[in-house]
């Protein structure tokens, strides 16, 4: 997908980091191809002469406008694979190289291990119905493993100095920046902010019974997750990476409609408050969904128009059903 994040780079400049990266291989008839999946940071496949394969992901141009919560967090997508791949048996990617000196390029990069197979959005359309629960379940019994990870504080692990010491403040003030971020880019949501700011206030409260901040990747959503002949191989895309309430995960968005998910991570029927804290969560995804067009200008607006629908209707959802 094309964005205004996306960095784009020659081939030269590409090669000059593969030479810092791995000094150890010759770069004679390296074989680099851009790869067109994600939105935020550009990615490339890079194939040495001996057939290695590896993956260059690199963070946008300091120079491009980000959303507020999008600060840092490529050096937080490489403390959260390490964590996950040094500590519990899920399927993430090595990382070969990081670097944040910004003496090639002002970006920052990392080189992670190539993945087969593709993600599961697109593989389901071959598989079995039993195939992708199966997967589904297992998915949900990652999101249980990572969300035996805890913390002090709440929040973006991207954003040390945005963190809280409650859930309900960090919320809070992550749906006002978002917000802030809306009015700043002009961003058209379809809803009146007071009213998205009335559904916040009469279901805020429901977010004190989350005293533990645990870790979440919050963008486990079907492209990324990658399968190879029906197996998962791999979990990718970390940099949103939270201390949070693992309820917040997406795959628990389609709240009458992630049996499977559940039954992996443990949950027999979500409770009332447990599904009025998800369509809070629901609300959080729709508005950042609204916004983000206008930071990445993308082309179409299948996305937006998809986003403002629904965010009008977990708004009005809130209003009418708050506890």
């Amino acid at each position: 997908m094309k964005s205004k994040t996306k960095r784009e780079l020659d081939n030269n400049s590409i090669i000059s980091l593969c030479s810092k990266a791995f000094h150890d291989k010759t770069l004679v008839d390296i074989k680099i191809a851009p790869l067109t999946q994600g939105c935020y940071n550009s990615a490339y496949l890079i194939r040495f002469r001996d057939d290695f394969k590896t993956v260059l992901k690199i963070a946008p141009s300091p120079t491009v406008k980000i959303m507020s919560y999008e600060e840092n967090i490529m050096a937080a997508e490489v403390f959260a694979m390490k964590l996950v791949k040094e500590n519990t048996n899920i399927p993430v990617p090595n990382i070969y190289f990081y670097d944040s000196e910004k003496d090639l390029i002002d970006s920052e990069y990392f080189f992670m291990e190539f993945l087969e197979g593709e993600p599961l959005s697109d593989a389901k359309v071959s598989m079995k119905p039993e195939e992708i629960m199966a997967i589904q379940i297992e998915v949900g019994s990652y999101v249980k493993q990572m969300s035996l990870f805890t913390n002090k504080n709440f929040g973006y692990c991207s954003q040390k100095s945005k963190q809280r010491d409650t859930w309900k403040d960090f919320f809070e003030n992550a749906i006002h920046l978002l917000i802030r971020d809306a009015i700043d880019i002009k961003a058209e949501l379809g809803t009146d902010i007071s009213a998205i700011k009335q559904a916040l206030s009469y279901n805020i409260n429901l977010l004190d019974e989350i005293t533990t901040a645990r870790f979440v990747h919050w963008d486990l959503w079907e492209g990324n997750i990658f399968i190879n002949n029906g197996k998962i191989t791999g979990i990718i895309d970390f940099e949103r990476c939270m201390w949070a309430d693992p309820l917040i995960e997406n795959i628990f968005m389609e709240i009458d409609n992630s049996e499977h998910y559940k039954k992996g991570y443990g949950i027999v029927n979500f409770t009332q408050k447990e599904i009025s804290r998800r369509h809070l969560y629901n609300l959080y995804a729709m508005l950042l969904m609204c916004v983000e067009p206008y930071f990445r200008g993308y082309t179409g607006n299948w996305l937006h128009n998809f986003a403002k629908e629904n965010l009008a209707l977990e708004t009005k959802w809130l209003i009418n059903n708050s506890i």
